[in-house]
């Protein structure tokens, strides 16, 4: 059975089946852009209780929209074909 938060399945923490109680570890990340919806929404938040607007952010969404200015890095694959292997 897997849990429907973490999508891990519970044998694979249980020892007497089979599992380590150690099967994973925590790793945190931060995604810029969901950092920014983020803070919009908490701006957003604070802004409706500043003007005692209770419904101001109801329905509200926070899209982001791609800056054209900005530098774009490389993606890893973008328009490369996949290297050959052993020459095949």
């Amino acid at each position: 059975m897997m849990c429907p938060q973490c999508h891990t399945y519970y044998d694979e923490w249980d020892p007497t089946k089979g599992g380590d109680i150690h099967a994973y570890y925590p790793h945190n990340h931060t995604c810029m852009g969901c950092k920014a919806r983020d803070d919009a929404y908490a701006a957003a938040r604070v802004d409706a209780r500043e003007r005692d607007n209770d419904t101001a952010t109801h329905g509200l969404q926070v899209r982001l929209i791609h800056n054209e200015n900005a530098s774009k890095p490389p993606l890893p694959l973008a328009g490369k074909m996949f290297p050959k292997l052993n020459g095949r």
